[in-house]
């Protein structure tokens, strides 16, 4: 906590908090007059994810160099309306401040305490805690906890559960009744609304998805393949109920999609050209939840441009195999889940695919196998053009993985939670800055550390850091980064402005 004039301001006594006497009133109170235990019990972390109940500061354990008094009435009396009050405390003038206000200006004199901790977002539970998200609601900042990177459009959802989206909008793939394209964040659930978004598709018909409070699923956009699952082939531009329950994890893919439902069973529906649901057969498209699963006991999925896999019992996957993208030696697709062989002892926990490669994680270790071409397996080696075997990567200490439908990787590693992104370079998605090869066949830092959630899209990303702050880069055509522009391409992460 910062010994500041500022920081000093806040001790609750009833309905009113303890702060620096104002201008006139004689000397500030001395530091030394502060105890350790009070000047850590504040409530602002000053961090921009939140903030605590309270206006947050120190407790005055002596009189100071302020000027003497008998009663309030012996001191200068703030601005009236200023949530600020006179009062004399151990025979010394000082000023408090309502219960929920501060004095972030280190003016008394003409404003009082002239900040409300509960609605500013620029002093979200604390001065100087800022939300990334303009918005500040009983002293804690509504910022993003989960984003989606799509096709050209992004999702988020923010800590009030409400879903927002941005960036092309040609089939409805933002949700917000409109076809327009959006370059900042827009509304399309209201709070209370979802857990969970998740973005994908192909480019003629992208669609996105939320998991709802009530575990249910809504999509919209792109439904030329049934991938919304509301038993029709025409694109929706509003949230669409999924006749499914008990959905406890949603995933989609470049024309299908994935539903996990309690107790573990998993349910595909959607583009079906290579036997991506799993049912057993391929070329027949399903525009609905099936009434059966196709898989138990599973726990996480991954879903790709035309394959699936998923952990649980054992690692499997599915659906087109070229490339080696399902890690299985065959020249005809599989139609049911299939294991995955990793050798040894290795667990799998998490599956990240793209649109011919995948990406999974055993514990802290990546692995990464199918079409290496410019170089989105990440295994640094420039003469294979595709692996069948998964490939164990150099980089340790991985958090969680996604995979880019343009044929690229990233990973968050590291202590300090950086950003690892290998692969193709195109339209400067791997957010390392501008230029470069083509390819890149090793996991290399992007510049961004201290990161929680990765989202890869088709030739954009972006990255949520745990303070809340939300950044996207690479392609901007469509308004896909969220920076209010539509050009140009950010070779660097840029935040979104909501």
């Amino acid at each position: 906590m910062r010994m500041s004039k500022r920081s000093v301001s806040g001790l609750i006594l009833g309905t009113l908090t303890l702060a620096l006497a104002p201008a006139g009133c004689g000397a500030l109170l001395g530091l030394d007059d502060f105890t350790e235990s009070a000047a850590t019990s504040g409530s602002g972390a000053g961090t921009g994810s939140g903030g605590g109940g309270g206006s947050g500061g120190a407790t005055s354990t002596g009189t100071g160099g302020a000027a003497p008094c008998t009663t309030p009435a012996d001191c200068p009396q703030p601005p009236a309306g200023s949530h600020a009050a006179a009062t004399c405390i151990k025979g010394a003038c000082n000023v408090l401040c309502d219960a929920g206000h501060d004095n972030c200006d280190d003016d008394f004199s003409s404003n009082g305490c002239e900040v409300d901790l509960e609605t500013d977002a620029a002093h979200c539970g604390s001065c100087s805690n800022a939300c990334a998200v303009p918005k500040c609601s009983k002293h804690v900042c509504n910022n993003p906890v989960d984003v989606a990177a799509g096709v050209y459009h992004s999702c988020a959802v923010l800590l009030d559960q409400s879903v927002w989206c941005w960036g092309k909008n040609g089939n409805g793939e933002l949700g917000d009744g409109m076809n327009i394209t959006r370059t900042k964040p827009v509304a399309i659930l209201p709070p209370g609304s979802a857990t969970k978004v998740v973005a994908g598709g192909d480019t003629t018909s992208p669609h996105t998805c939320a998991l709802m409070t009530s575990n249910e699923v809504r999509c919209w956009g792109g439904n030329a393949y049934g991938q919304l699952g509301i038993n029709s082939t025409q694109d929706k531009n509003t949230p669409q109920l999924v006749a499914l329950q008990s959905v406890t994890d949603i995933e989609v893919g470049g024309g299908h999609t994935c539903a996990i439902k309690n107790p573990e069973s998993l349910y595909c529906w959607g583009s079906n050209s290579n036997g991506q649901l799993g049912n057993g057969v391929k070329g027949t498209n399903v525009l609905a939840p099936p009434s059966s699963s196709i898989a138990s006991g599973v726990t996480q999925v991954g879903l790709g441009g035309s394959h699936t896999c998923a952990t649980g019992d054992s690692a499997k996957c599915w659906g087109n195999v070229g490339f080696g993208r399902c890690g299985i030696d065959s020249f005809n697709d599989q139609l049911v889940p299939s294991t995955v062989s990793f050798g040894g002892s290795v667990v799998v926990s998490e599956f990240a695919l793209g649109e011919s490669h995948t990406c999974a994680m055993a514990g802290s270790a990546l692995y990464c196998f199918g079409r290496n071409y410019e170089g989105e397996v990440g295994a640094n080696d420039t003469s294979t053009g595709s692996f069948v075997i998964p490939q164990l990567l150099t980089l340790t200490g991985v958090k969680s993985v996604s995979a880019g439908l343009a044929r690229w990787s990233g990973a968050i590693a590291g202590a300090d939670n950086a950003v690892y992104t290998w692969g193709n370079e195109k339209d400067e998605c791997l957010g390392n800055g501008p230029g470069g090869s083509d390819a890149v066949y090793a996991p290399g830092k992007n510049g961004l550390t201290d990161v929680k959630r990765l989202s890869l899209g088709y030739l954009h990303a972006c990255a949520l850091k745990l303070n809340g702050e939300l950044l996207c880069w690479g392609n901007n055509v469509f308004g896909e980064v969220g920076d209010g522009t539509t050009s140009p391409n950010r070779a660097v992460p840029t935040p979104v402005l909501w």
